[in-house]
């Protein structure tokens, strides 16, 4: 609902626009503190409490054990 970083895509991607930015973060003590909060608060709201490997893991797992379970039904 409000821009955190700025997307600096095609046209909008330049040297002397990175070179800005890059420079704002750096001097800027506000600018940064406010990047790094907005970037905490989209982790915070991307998460769900556990690890991406560890949610992956346990979906592989839960299809395998499902799958075996079919397998032994049809023999």
């Amino acid at each position: 609902e409000r821009m955190i970083v700025p997307e600096l895509m095609q046209t909008e991607f330049t040297a002397g626009r990175l070179a800005d930015e890059a420079r704002r973060l750096l001097t800027d003590d506000s600018a940064r503190a406010a990047m790094k909060a907005g970037l905490a608060e989209v982790a915070a709201r991307l998460s769900i409490g556990s690890e991406p490997m560890d949610r992956a893991a346990a979906a592989v797992r839960s299809l395998m054990e499902r799958v075996d379970k079919e397998e032994a039904i049809h023999v």
